[in-house]
């Protein structure tokens, strides 16, 4: 029940992934909201994961 430490793993993963590679393009295309969009993925990652375990 709830958030094990491997559900913060992968979100902290996610957010570093996506967020270095939003960065790389940013710096080419000038989009540098691809970077925040990785810490929001690891963010909504944890949330909808919380909830499933929640439901169930």
């Amino acid at each position: 029940m709830g958030l094990s430490w491997q559900d913060f793993a992968i979100a902290i993963v996610l957010a570093i992934v996506v967020g270095v590679i939003g960065f790389m393009i940013g710096q080419a295309n000038n989009m540098m909201w691809l970077g925040y969009a990785g810490g929001v993925a690891g963010a909504l990652y944890l949330i909808v994961k919380y909830m499933r375990t929640d439901e169930s």
